[in-house]
């Protein structure tokens, strides 16, 4: 192998690397290196091979203790196998990001030699950098979107429910004094039943705006869903209980909002429920819960039997009060996924390949131990 390092051969492969590399022996003496150490150094090789350990090179570091740390590393013969990353003041006057990592040379089990390869990988971090104030940038226009948007539909809302109150109770007062079979009773409940539906949505409204998160707790995924069914059979019996259910749903503990996290799973089940309801009554009416991990998170899945989404309502879905119902405000999948967004987790929609809708909520940073991340599924068991 020394013979191997000595010969011109190898010294024309150190040439054709990109990257720089030097070569030193166990007592720290540099013998070899290519022209792209001297590039990314700014140094010629003779400064290198003469200088390296003095300020002439070390100092332009901006932590040369920790290079130095990373060297030493060769002497207890555990180095650590991820590169680090130091900033360098190039001669030149440009401030370079540099890969720096080291690898010892053996032979028959005895260590002659210590490699060290430097990475130019400025432009790279300068990339990353640019995406990611741009990213900060983006998300801060779309907060102060969302804000100006709250305040907004918040003022819509308070000025529409005073008048609506006004008419709605006048109109109640018109209608005691009039008979079922006069004309103008049924003008009176048509004012009636469209001040109603004004109400619903400066409800939806008002409700959306509302929900912020107001902090975490040890929570059960499993009962956060038995919860929301249950609260969901009050005020949607016949259409819950035509439906079978299969809970593939961890009981794992979590650490979330309660709050939020029942306001997604309500939302997005209540979704899938609707979307059942136009299935015939010989047609499978089924929804599937499975929860599944992911890196300190958990992913449930909600999967209906319905019809699916038209393609041309796919782009719509989370829009205020978009919806394809005949009547309906449109803000249920909105809240879902503002409330996952508050707990900063995401929601999903598609179609399934064969039949229905599948949604996906993600929750991350919601373990109460990282360590442990396998899911214990339940037993699956349908329901009606």
């Amino acid at each position: 192998m020394i013979q191997f390092i000595h010969s011109s051969y190898f010294h024309h492969l150190l040439e054709s690397l990109a990257a720089g590399v030097i070569i030193m022996n166990t007592k720290g003496s540099v013998y070899a290196g290519n022209a792209s150490a001297s590039r990314i150094l700014g140094q010629s090789f003779d400064t290198i091979q003469d200088s390296f350990f003095s300020p002439i090179i070390l100092d332009r570091f901006d932590d040369p203790d920790k290079l130095r740390q990373l060297l030493d590393q060769t002497n207890s013969n555990q180095l650590s196998t991820s590169p680090i990353q130091l900033h360098y003041a190039h001669p030149e006057g440009q401030t370079l990001t540099l890969a720096v990592s080291v690898s010892l040379l053996e032979q028959y089990g005895k260590i002659f030699g210590v490699l060290i390869q430097f990475d130019d990988v400025t432009e790279i971090v300068s990339l990353h950098e640019r995406e990611k104030q741009m990213l900060q940038e983006k998300s801060l226009l779309q907060m102060q979107r969302i804000e100006s948007l709250n305040s907004f539909s918040m003022a819509i809302a308070h000025q529409i429910r005073n008048p609506m109150m006004t008419i709605s109770g006048f109109a109640k007062l018109l209608l005691k004094k009039r008979q079922e079979n006069e004309r103008d009773a049924a003008w009176l409940e048509a004012i009636m039943e469209g001040a109603g539906r004004l109400e619903t949505i400066v409800t939806a409204v008002s409700e959306f705006n509302a929900l912020s998160f107001q902090g975490k707790r040890a929570v059960s995924l499993h009962e956060i869903i038995s919860e929301t069914r249950s609260a969901l059979k009050k005020t949607h019996f016949e259409k819950i209980n035509a439906i079978s259910f299969e809970l593939l749903v961890t009981k794992q503990t979590l650490v979330s909002d309660p709050h939020l996290l029942k306001v997604a799973v309500y939302e997005v089940l209540l979704n899938a429920i609707e979307a059942l309801e136009s299935q015939r009554d010989d047609e499978r009416k089924h929804i599937v819960l499975r929860s599944n991990p992911i890196e300190n998170g958990v992913i449930l899945e909600i999967t209906d039997t319905g019809c699916g989404i038209h393609s041309e309502s796919l782009p719509f879905l989370f829009d205020p009060f978009f919806t394809t119902k005949a009547v309906g405000v449109g803000m249920g999948l909105c809240k879902a996924k503002r409330a996952l967004h508050e707990l900063g987790g995401d929601l999903t929609l598609e179609n399934e390949p064969l039949e229905g809708v599948k949604a996906t909520l993600v929750l991350h940073n919601c373990l109460s131990d990282p360590c442990k991340n396998t899911i214990t599924k339940s037993s699956s068991h349908s329901e009606r």
